[in-house]
């Protein structure tokens, strides 16, 4: 699925973000690895929207990671029901 967002909390929890600047793209990863770029573009759009909001973004985005890193490992992501692994 493609998002085309113009507010950051839409787009945070996507697995991955391409940022373009004029047309090519400047960036392109996990929302949490874009956010630890010091000097990157998205990591500089969301600091602008203030410390708080760039504190609940990465907090979000660690969130995500963890959630998939779990899932694509095998292991629950606290949604499972009884019977969802056995083969």
């Amino acid at each position: 699925m493609l998002t085309i967002a113009h507010r950051v909390n839409t787009i945070i929890d996507s697995d991955r973000v391409a940022v373009l600047q004029e047309g090519v793209l400047v960036e392109f990863d996990t929302p949490l690895k874009l956010l630890r770029i010091p000097d990157g573009k998205f990591a500089d759009m969301v600091k602008r929207q203030g410390e708080t909001f760039y504190n609940e973004m990465v907090r979000i985005a660690m969130a995500h990671d963890e959630a998939a890193s779990g899932v694509m490992e095998g292991h629950s992501n606290g949604n499972d029901k009884p019977g969802d692994n056995l083969q």
